[in-house]
């Protein structure tokens, strides 16, 4: 049972880090303003950032011990997800933490995407 119960915390796990796709065609100037923004808006602190990426963090709370976010711009899609901050104090629970930082930036470019077809 233990084999089992370790296998499928390790899938859980492994889906995690999968990079969620948008497909968006969107300048480096309008990347940046972006997330920019949308950190602004959540607290979110901007760890690194250069051309075509950003580092996305948020500070540690009692509910979870913070997240790294980072996202990527290639020509014509923005890749993103969000893990537990390899950073700070080890933790591979988010307690639902990540999934609601990957819905705010699915929605950022989704809405960005709906502005430019308008």
């Amino acid at each position: 049972i233990s084999l089992i119960l370790a296998l499928l915390y390790f899938i859980r796990q492994y889906n995690g880090l999968k990079l969620i796709t948008v497909d968006i065609e969107l300048d480096d100037l309008n990347f940046k303003t972006a997330y920019r923004q949308l950190a602004k808006k959540l607290d979110w602190i901007i760890e690194e950032e250069g051309e075509g990426y950003v580092f996305l963090t948020t500070e540690f709370k009692w509910t979870h011990w913070g997240t790294l976010m980072p996202v990527f711009k290639s020509h014509n899609k923005v890749m993103f997800t969000s893990i537990c901050d390899l950073h700070n104090r080890p933790s591979t629970l988010s307690f639902g933490s990540n999934s609601k930082n990957k819905k705010e930036l699915k929605s950022l470019f989704e809405n960005l995407i709906s502005d430019t077809v308008k």
